[in-house]
């Protein structure tokens, strides 16, 4: 006698399968997501140092500026605007402790911070630049209490 699959054992399998299929496929979504916002994060890093070393090499100073409205951060040095958004856009600016951030010409600058979500609001950072221009990420736990009346400036502990 011949043995062989019924209907029913059948379509259990193949529902397994795309129920396996879809996590994979939900899992994977979420793990470019997340490295897009990593990337971003790095980007904006990136150009917070660009700009620092820029006023010590040139020995000038260069203004940071940043505009959580229009979601934008640009700097302006010798006449030239140069935007962050050139570079990114898998991150959204929700909060800052200033509009400005001035690099003096030896490198320094007043304690600031600036908060970012990711586009899917899934990843949220606040980036802490202390007076002399280190940079360190923190994770914000809830981005719903953040406001512009925290006094966070301080530079977080190792």
């Amino acid at each position: 006698m011949k043995r062989s699959f019924t209907l029913i054992e059948l379509l259990l399998v193949l529902t397994l399968l795309v129920a396996l299929f879809a996590a994979v496929v939900i899992n994977i979504n979420n793990f470019n997501s997340r490295n897009s916002y990593d990337e971003a994060k790095e980007q904006l890093k990136s150009y917070i140092v660009y700009n620092k070393y820029r006023a010590l090499d040139q020995q000038t100073n260069v203004n940071v500026s940043i505009n959580v409205e229009q979601n934008s951060i640009y700097s302006l040095f010798d006449d030239e605007i140069t935007w962050l958004n050139d570079f990114t856009n898998n991150i959204q600016i929700i909060n800052s402790s200033s509009t400005n951030i001035v690099f003096n010409s030896d490198g320094n600058n007043k304690n600031a911070y600036i908060d970012v979500v990711s586009i899917d609001n899934l990843y949220s950072n606040r980036l802490y630049i202390n007076e002399m221009g280190m940079l360190k990420y923190m994770t914000i736990p809830n981005t719903n209490n953040i406001s512009d009346n925290n006094n966070d400036d301080e530079f977080p502990d190792e």
